[in-house]
């Protein structure tokens, strides 16, 4: 299995018990268990680049998981962990957990695409992972929307095409924080 097809399947489970815990525990502990997790973490991503020895340990155990970059800056999970707090704490439940499922499944799908059969560049990836991550985006929205946990499409459109226009746009701050939030503010309008 190659480190993106590995990588991408770690992100789809751990956004997914994010995205889920909304229907297994009452909101309030969503809230508090994952600021704690993002205090927590925040302060293993400081010892990590404060203690080379940390660093070195971290990236030995995950290197499946975590990119070279990230041997710099700030992982991904951070970015995950973080946003997930901010969206359950936003916004409504249903569209906290759609947001965070749009970056589990759509974040991972679009860059499985993209990194093995993407030969197409668009602005930041390429054009197949754009849409890998839109058309699972939607189907996420439709799974959704199936066990009654959203009920109007247009949000699940319109949600899916700000998560994808967010992923697919270089912007300075990691799109594991600005997907959920960006499109859990446009769902939350709509």
């Amino acid at each position: 299995m190659s480190t993106a097809v590995r990588r991408g399947v770690f992100h789809i489970c751990c956004g997914m018990a994010l995205a889920l815990s909304g229907i297994f525990l009452p909101r309030n502990i969503v809230v508090i268990t994952l600021g704690v997790m993002a205090l927590v973490w925040l302060a293993f991503e400081l010892a990590r680049f404060a203690v080379p020895t940390v660093n070195r340990w971290f990236f030995r155990v995950f290197r499946f998981y975590v990119r070279e970059t990230e041997a710099t800056s700030a992982t991904g999970a951070l970015y995950m962990i973080m946003a997930s707090f901010l969206a359950y704490l936003a916004f409504e439940t249903h569209i906290a957990m759609l947001a965070i499922a749009f970056l589990a499944v759509g974040d991972a799908t679009g860059a499985i695409v993209g990194h093995t059969v993407g030969r197409t560049r668009s602005l930041k990836k390429t054009l197949e992972g754009d849409m890998a991550c839109f058309l699972s985006c939607i189907a996420m929205g439709f799974i959704f929307y199936f066990f009654g946990l959203v009920s109007d499409m247009t949000v699940i459109i319109v949600g899916s095409i700000s998560a994808t226009v967010i992923e697919a746009v270089p912007l300075p701050v990691n799109d594991n924080f600005m997907m959920p939030l960006f499109s859990g503010f446009v769902m939350s309008i709509v």
